[in-house]
């Protein structure tokens, strides 16, 4: 706790932001607690953690929240059983926003409170799922706090693995890089951000992994084609060493490497046979097909991993013929990926080979298609022998 504001009634400041205050708050049976309407000064939201609130004959549940800026009149709300709280003062704000749920591979995030530039989102991460917290290039930086509602998430921080778990918070502000998230179990979180993002990025990355997901039906693929991509290819670049920066970007990069396939030809993913050889000329531009569509969402730096991934060490790859350090590693590690998951799947036109028999090929290709080390690591890391 950063700050014991109110000894006896269980008030912590949480984090002083340049746009507030969060507080963490425990109310007891018989304590009241009286909000009042926004004014020209302050402005204050209270979501309800765990217990109950009660608002005359209203019952407020776990996840529900009052705000200043919807109220005419004090009102005053008691409770009979011990109930957590967070409260977020600030300056009033001018305009609310109705909430809105967005889904996607790694979980959910459901926007609660919009009002001007405040958000309160709750956050649900799948178990095992990584997830990020990127530093805001906006001019007036966002300040943002994670509260742990339930499960435990890790992240390494100067070669120490640290766990967070109900109760714990992070708080982000000025950040200068990317931290990574590992969720060791099924997390819920409450988010607050300063300035709106849930339709930039929520919205926006929801509709990138339905986009992913029905090229991968459509390519002939079993389910959870892009997900195998995903996760494979983050456990090599974590066994690899790579920042935190540089596995935010291939997080998505492997989600989304075949996203430009949205832009082919309808049917020509699902032609039986062989292409002609103009048409495999339109296939082999769907890697740049996938950076165009990302050139104007917050995942620009995205596009160049994604056109490269069938780029090969020596030259043979496609779309631009780059080799060797022209291609970056993270294209290489998602090619590997790719390329085994291709080999090791039931396809339309063969059944699924071996695992040790894709392990052999992929050797063969070693350090001429792939680096040699991106081969071994992607091999130890996803634990294939």
């Amino acid at each position: 706790r950063t700050s014991d504001l109110s000894k006896g009634k269980g008030l912590y400041r949480i984090a002083a932001t340049k746009d507030g205050d969060l507080l963490e708050q425990t109310l007891h049976p018989g304590d009241t607690l009286e909000v009042l309407p926004a004014s020209s000064q302050k402005s204050e939201t209270v979501y309800i953690l765990e217990g109950e609130l009660s608002l005359g004959r209203q019952s407020l549940q776990p996840q529900q929240l009052i705000t200043s800026d919807e109220l005419r009149h004090p009102v005053t709300l008691s409770t009979q059983r011990p109930t957590k709280l967070l409260r977020f003062s600030a300056p009033p704000r001018e305009e609310i926003v109705s909430s809105g749920l967005a889904s996607f591979e790694s979980g959910s995030l459901q926007l609660l409170y919009s009002s001007g530039s405040t958000e309160l989102s709750f956050m649900h991460l799948n178990r095992d799922m990584r997830f990020f917290i990127v530093p805001n290039e906006a001019s007036s930086p966002a300040s943002e706090v994670y509260y742990v509602l339930g499960g435990r998430l890790s992240f390494h921080h100067q070669d120490q693995t640290i766990v967070l778990s109900e109760g714990d918070y992070i708080v982000a502000e000025g950040l200068e890089r990317a931290v990574a998230f590992h969720g060791l179990t099924d997390v819920t979180m409450v988010y607050f951000s300063s300035q709106p993002s849930f339709n930039d990025v929520g919205q926006d990355a929801e509709k990138l992994m339905q986009l992913a997901d029905s090229i991968e039906q459509k390519d002939g693929y079993t389910a959870d084609h892009c997900k195998r991509i995903q996760d494979f290819s983050l456990r090599t670049a974590e066994a690899m060493g790579l920042s935190h920066d540089r596995l935010y970007l291939l997080n998505y990069g492997a989600y989304l490497h075949d996203v430009g396939k949205a832009k082919l030809p309808e049917g020509l993913l699902q032609k039986p046979g062989k292409l002609t050889s103009e048409e495999w000329t339109v296939m082999k531009q769907h890697p740049t097909m996938g950076r165009e569509l990302l050139e104007n969402s917050f995942l620009q730096e995205v596009g160049e991993i994604i056109e490269q991934h069938h780029e090969r060490l020596d030259g043979s790859g496609y779309p631009r013929g780059l080799q060797s350090l022209e291609i970056s590693l993270e294209a290489y590690i998602i090619a590997v990926a790719d390329t085994f998951d291709a080999m090791t799947t039931d396809r339309p036109y063969r059944a699924a080979l071996p695992v040790s028999h894709a392990l052999a090929e992929l050797r063969t290709y070693a350090d001429q298609h792939y680096p040699l080390e991106v081969v071994e690591t992607f091999i130890k890391a996803n634990r294939l022998e």
